[in-house]
């Protein structure tokens, strides 16, 4: 928890299958997986095949074009066609991050010049990635196929117990690269899964790069936005239960941010207050959410003159599972309903101790 100064804030296959010997089930998950590993393979190379015809069409359009005109290079533009929808809305193309999602996009926008380059390195970047039904609760994993062909599971956990599940099951390397996060934590990192795909997340770090913090040390910590004007959300999620909103509107429009701007919180430096650990001990969560625009789904909880989340209906404070149910569906709309619009963000685990 954060105590202020004049206040207390109540602030998860190297390996393949370890022990597979014989056992069918594990022979039949085995199979299912070497089945993901073929599909994902045969998605990417077809999502490939697709490009490399977009860009020969391209390119031979380009040629045309400076062939029929007297001026040095024309502003060129892509013309949408089938194919560029198409690869547009490929399955691997909607899970990628939002820059890359964005340069597809641009393929089928008559009025903007398409960027092979990008394109072509975020095929690259590209890999097979299929959602694990764990069955856990406040888990979110999925296979991937890393660069060197091999199968792992990438992802988050609640806890011990449950890794040593996961690695019991499918050998601890094919998991070496699952972390463990406990509530609230692990609910944040489900309710922002899709904002934190984009490769132009916020920077969040505690100034003493310390996340192990007892009580009495500082909890300040430093926010970069992104490399885009942003409007900045900053949450904590206390021991107690409690969500507090670090950044409420301070006038009718909420404050936009320059890219790469650095914000801090705590230091008590520059008229801003001293953020230390106290009582309760236990897991807290700094969230970060920062977007091209206001996100209408967060700025609408804001009750009272202190901005602080309660609940329109009663006014009552939103509790850390209200919270973040909300936000994530928030999130899915935000994504759903803006097209390419930029969402990011990014989330730290703290541990308090005595």
């Amino acid at each position: 928890m954060i105590r202020w100064r004049t206040q207390c804030l109540a602030v998860a296959a190297a390996a393949w299958l370890a022990t597979g010997q014989g056992d069918a089930q594990q022979g039949e998950a085995v199979q299912a997986i070497g089945d993901l590993v073929n599909q994902g393979f045969g998605a990417v190379a077809a999502l490939r095949d697709d490009i490399y015809d977009a860009e020969r069409r391209l390119s031979e359009l380009e040629e045309t074009l400076l062939r029929s005109s007297s001026r040095s290079t024309p502003n060129f533009a892509g013309a949408p066609s089938p194919l560029a929808a198409q690869i547009a809305r490929h399955p691997l193309v909607l899970t990628t991050n939002g820059y890359c999602k964005d340069a597809f996009q641009e393929l089928v926008v008559e009025t903007l010049p398409a960027r092979p380059a990008v394109i072509s390195t975020c095929i690259e970047e590209m890999r097979p990635r299929a959602r694990h039904q764990a069955g856990l609760e406040c888990a979110t994993l999925h296979w991937v196929v890393a660069p060197n062909g091999q199968l792992r599971l990438e992802g988050h956990v609640s806890g011990a117990e449950d890794y040593a599940q996961l690695a019991a099951l499918y050998g601890a390397q094919t998991v070496a690269t699952v972390v463990e996060r406990p509530f609230p934590a692990c609910a944040a990192l489900e309710a922002l899964e899709l904002p934190m795909t984009s490769n132009a997340r916020p920077d969040l770090r505690l100034l003493s790069d310390e996340t192990r913090v007892a009580f009495s040390e500082s909890l300040a910590f430093e926010v970069k936005t992104p490399d885009f004007f942003a409007y900045v959300y900053v949450v904590y999620l206390q021991a107690d239960g409690s969500v507090v909103n670090l950044t409420p509107k301070t006038r009718l429009l909420r404050e936009q941010y320059r890219p790469n701007s650095i914000l801090r919180f705590g230091d008590g430096l520059e008229g801003r207050q001293t953020y230390t650990a106290s009582a309760p001990a236990g897991s807290e969560a700094i969230i970060v959410v920062a977007s091209r625009s206001p996100i209408d789904s967060l700025d609408t909880l804001e009750i009272g003159p202190q901005g602080q989340y309660a609940l329109r209906s009663d006014g009552t404070p939103l509790d850390q599972s209200g919270f973040l149910d909300l936000l994530r569906r928030g999130m899915e709309q935000e994504h759903s309903g803006r097209g390419t619009r930029e969402i990011s963000a990014e989330v730290l685990h703290i541990t308090v101790v005595p």
